[in-house]
Order: C-alpha cells, then sequence, then structure tokens
C-alpha cells in the first residue's frame, strides 16, 4: 500500500506447518532477516512469513530448508604428470555426502586448488577450476623442479524439495614434485629402428633412461604395442646406479619357429614415479623365416660328364629370409644357408632309381671361404666306370629350408664310348678297362700322334656310338660288329647288367649304343636283313 510507509513482519519455524510449537524467529516493524540456531542436521523445517499493515495480516509464505554437515574428503586422490606441461588429478567420491541423510543430494562439482610453496610447509593457494567429473587436468605449466600441493573437495547441492544449498564438503589434498621428464640414452636403440631376432642367440634391447630432478625419482618401462609373445623383461627389476640417476634393463626376445616370418611393432616409456615420461622409442622386431633361394646354376640346368673326367659345378645359395634382409645383416643373425642332398634319380631308358645319396665318385662341398651368406657349395664327381650312359637328376636344397622352398635340380648325363685318361693311364691300361686293344683306340682319336704318350685328363674317344634303327636287337649288333655279348652290356651298361636280362630288354628306334667294332671283318656277319651291302 503506497501509503503504509512500514509494515509489520512474523517469521516463524517448526518442523511442519501446523505444529503447535511452532516457534517465533521474527516479530518486527521492517525487519526482512531471521536466523535459527540450534537445529538439528537432517531435520526438515518450515518456515511461513507474514506482513501486517493498515489492512492487516497478509497470507502466509511458507519455505522449507534442512541443515545438513559437510560432505567427507574425497577418496584416494592421485596426482601424476602427463607430460612436460600437463599434470592430471583424479579422485574417487566422497564415501559420505551428508552423515545421516540418503535423499535430496548430489554433488554438484569439484573444486580443484592449486598451493605453490612460499616456505616450508607454507603454501599460497589459488582455485584452478571445477570438474563434474573425477578427473581434471591441469595444464599449460612453465615451472619446473616444484613441490605442488593440491586441494580437491566436493560441492553437494540440496535439491529443492529440502531446501536449495550448496555445501562445500571436507578438503583432501596430494602432493606432487613436478620436476623434468626422464630421457632415453643412446643405449637404448633409436626411433624408428628395426631390429632382428637371432636364431640362435634371440634378441637383447637394451633400455636405459637417465632422471636429472633433484630428489630422485625412481624410474620403470613400459610397452606398448603388438608384443611378442616370449618377450619378457630381465632382470625382472630395473637396475639403478650408484647416484640413482641411470635406470636400466633389457628386453629379451627369443627365435620361436611358430612365429618365424612375422613382425612386431612395440614402443617403450621411461615413466618416474611422479608420472614424467621419456618420449617414446618405438621399434620393429623382426623375426624372420628362413627362404634359401639358389641363385647359380640355373634351375634344371643339364651337364655333360664322362668317366674319369671331373665335373665341377659351382652352386651360390643366398638367405634374404622372409624379411627381405642384406645378405650379411642375416648372416649375422643366424641365417646361413647350407646346401645338402635332398634326391638323386639314376634312370635310363629301361629303369629309374631314387635315392638320397650321391653316385660314387660324387661329392657336395661347403667352401670355407669366410662369406657365409651367400653360400658357395661345389658339386665335384669323377664319374666312375659302369655309370656312362645313364642319366642323374640331383636335386639339393638348405638344410634350414621351409617347406614352400622348391630344390634346385640339376641334370647330368654320363657320355658312352668316352673316358678321361687318368695319372699314369696309357692306351694298354685303357683297352684292358674297356676290353678292346690299343690299337683299335689309338686308331680311332686323330689327336693321339703317340700311342704311348697320354695326357691327364684327355678325352679318349672308346668307339662309334650306333643309332639304333627300327626292330635291331643286341644280338645282331653284337654279331654285325664281331664283338661279344657281354663286351657289348660292358660298354653299356645302362641297358643290362648281364646278357639274360639284355634279352628281355628291347631296343628303341633312334636309342644310342656304345659299339668298339672289331677291325678284323672275320669276326663281323653280315646280315641283309638290315639292307648292308659291305661292312668296311
Amino acid at each position: 500500500n503506497d501509503l503504509v510507509s512500514e509494515a509489520r513482519y512474523k517469521l516463524i519455524m517448526g518442523t511442519s506447518a501446523s505444529d503447535p510449537n511452532n516457534q517465533t524467529l521474527v516479530d518486527s516493524v521492517n525487519a526482512f532477516t531471521g536466523s535459527a540456531t540450534g537445529l538439528t542436521l537432517g531435520t526438515l523445517y518450515y518456515f511461513q512469513v507474514e506482513a501486517n499493515d493498515v489492512g492487516g495480516w497478509s497470507a502466509a509464505s511458507t519455505s522449507r530448508g534442512r541443515p545438513f554437515g559437510q560432505a567427507t574428503a574425497v577418496v584416494s586422490p592421485s596426482a601424476l604428470a602427463k607430460d612436460a606441461e600437463n599434470i592430471g588429478l583424479s579422485w574417487e567420491a566422497p564415501a559420505t555426502l551428508a552423515a545421516g541423510i540418503t535423499e535430496g543430494l548430489v554433488v554438484a562439482y569439484y573444486v580443484i586448488e592449486v598451493g605453490m610453496p612460499l616456505g616450508s610447509n607454507t603454501f599460497t593457494y589459488e582455485q584452478l577450476g571445477t570438474s563434474t567429473t573425477n578427473r581434471f587436468l591441469h595444464d599449460g605449466l612453465t615451472v619446473k623442479n616444484v613441490n605442488l600441493n593440491y586441494r580437491i573437495y566436493a560441492v553437494i547441492e540440496q535439491s529443492a524439495d529440502f531446501g536449495y544449498v550448496l555445501n562445500p564438503g571436507v578438503t583432501s589434498s596430494v602432493n606432487l614434485f613436478f620436476g623434468t621428464a626422464p630421457a632415453f640414452t643412446a643405449l637404448t636403440p633409436a626411433d624408428g629402428s628395426t631390429v632382428v631376432v637371432d636364431r640362435f642367440l634371440g634378441l637383447v634391447i637394451p633400455l636405459q633412461a637417465y632422471s636429472p630432478d633433484v630428489p630422485t625419482v625412481s624410474i620403470s618401462f613400459q610397452t606398448t604395442g603388438s608384443l611378442p609373445p616370449n618377450m619378457e623383461y630381465s632382470p625382472t627389476v630395473a637396475q639403478v646406479d650408484s647416484a640413482n640417476k641411470l635406470v636400466s634393463q633389457n628386453v629379451s626376445v627369443q627365435y620361436l619357429v611358430n612365429i618365424a616370418g612375422s613382425e612386431f611393432y612395440i614402443c617403450f616409456e621411461g615413466v618416474d614415479s611422479n608420472g614424467l615420461r621419456t618420449q617414446g622409442r618405438c621399434l620393429t622386431i623382426i623375426v624372420p623365416e628362413p627362404r634359401p633361394t639358389f641363385l647359380s646354376p640355373a634351375q634344371e640346368s643339364h651337364f655333360e660328364a664322362r668317366v674319369g673326367c671331373s665335373l665341377v659345378i659351382n652352386i651360390l645359395t643366398e638367405d634374404r629370409t622372409s624379411a627381405n634382409l642384406d645378405t650379411d645383416l642375416a648372416a649375422r643373425a643366424g641365417f646361413i644357408p647350407e646346401p645338402a642332398i635332398v634326391s638323386v634319380t639314376k634312370s635310363s631308358e629301361y629303369d629309374s632309381q631314387v635315392s638320397s645319396a650321391l653316385p660314387s665318385g660324387a661329392e657336395l662341398i661347403n667352401s670355407n671361404t669366410g662369406v657365409l651368406n651367400p653360400q658357395s657349395s661345389i658339386l665335384s664327381w669323377v664319374p666312375q666306370k659302369g655309370q656312362e650312359g645313364f642319366h642323374y637328376r640331383i636335386c639339393v636344397q638348405s638344410l634350414d629350408s621351409v617347406e614352400s622352398t622348391v630344390p634346385l635340380c640339376m641334370n647330368i648325363d654320363l657320355v658312352r664310348c668316352q673316358t678321361c685318361a687318368r695319372v699314369a693311364d696309357s692306351l694298354q691300361t685303357i683297352s684292358r678297362q674297356w676290353h678292346t686293344s690299343w690299337k683299335e683306340i689309338w686308331s680311332g682319336n686323330e689327336l693321339l700322334q703317340n700311342p704311348d704318350l697320354v695326357v691327364q685328363d684327355q678325352i679318349i674317344s672308346l668307339g662309334p656310338v650306333y643309332v639304333v634303327t627300327n626292330g635291331e636287337d643286341l644280338d645282331h649288333i653284337a654279331l654285325r660288329y664281331g664283338v661279344s655279348m657281354e663286351d657289348l652290356l660292358w660298354w653299356n651298361p645302362d641297358i643290362a647288367s648281364t646278357a639274360s636280362e639284355a634279352s628281355s630288354y628291347l631296343l628303341q628306334e633312334l636309342q644310342e649304343i656304345c659299339v668298339v667294332p672289331q677291325s678284323c671283318v672275320y669276326r663281323a656277319s653280315i646280315s641283309s636283313s638290315y639292307n648292308i651291302e659291305t661292312l668296311s
């Protein structure tokens, strides 16, 4: 009322709106505030306000309020450096929001304060901010080597049903020495390095980090990424030097066949006890699988050999592994190709036999040149009497080959009707071995000017190589050239070892036969069935 300059106000409090024992707190002219003390925590109180002027008392205005105590301190506060400029804070909610109250209260937010040291155990605090979660990032720090004290408390909100109010809880604190981040030393492999697991020795990765902080802090190493299944730290506890500055530990990886051919990308960090971290060192760990490859000779190459002559085939093998490593690096990691015989096939027009042993007079030698990868090997063979006329297919493979590796196969044909002179050989010794006369041999080798002078390794022709025509058999060939069946088989061991066996073997048209004919016509027989009219 504009005509009224002052009014009388009455404030009444009780535990219910109609409690006859309600207490009058204020009854005064122009009084606009009132207070109540000695209230019971957790009890809901009702408040009524009435005004009186010349027009009488107004209707009562009612509100409610419930006093409650402080929330307990937040649980497990933690401060941890995230990097050189940021500190992460975390905590758990208070165990109790208010003693004896179970409804109408929630955590509105948390207040975070930081204290900078002023002197011994003295800090000056400033509010960093608030958080509605139990995490907070103190970012953009420029100070170093300083003790920081953080205070955290919850602010509890009471709903309007019980009288809206914000009530700060009990403060909890946590200290952190914010120093300088540790750093890896040069002993640790550089970031981005590739390391290879040795086939026999495994792999040892040295880790070493340095902390300049005073006071000293402990450092532990952490690993992230794709980890080999058999990786372990050794020793299990990192070693610290006498000055508590250097921390060292090794990571070891053993070579396992079941992970051969794999690569692992792994990162290491050194983390001090305050949470400061080294820059990461990320490495690629290669567990190679052997992949030997034959460089020479070409696959399925063909060679000729003669009885008594030395045949040398140079074999060059390298192993760059499944990771395509440089051969020197592969060798240092234990990948050294070692060719070995896997199969020898001896075949003729009539038979084929397979074994794992080289024929008599042959050997495979891995050279000792000091270079292990590529590996130089020699297949050396001096064929012996009885091997001529046969075809040999010799296959080699490195001992460390995987199943998918293709062996190297070489084809060797033993030339018939030829031999090489050995030390102390003469036409007489050669003729006796081949069941003929020295005159026959001399007459068939125009380069032999002096029958008494035979040079070592000189190729000696024993007779012509006869090409079989359609329908011919051994009996007729022997009769035609005046030789015995036994000698014919002696010169052609690929046909049969005895005359009785030879009778069951049919000659093929265009098949080659070694024949050392007799020069005397009276030992030969001419058959008209072969359309031969003369024999010269």
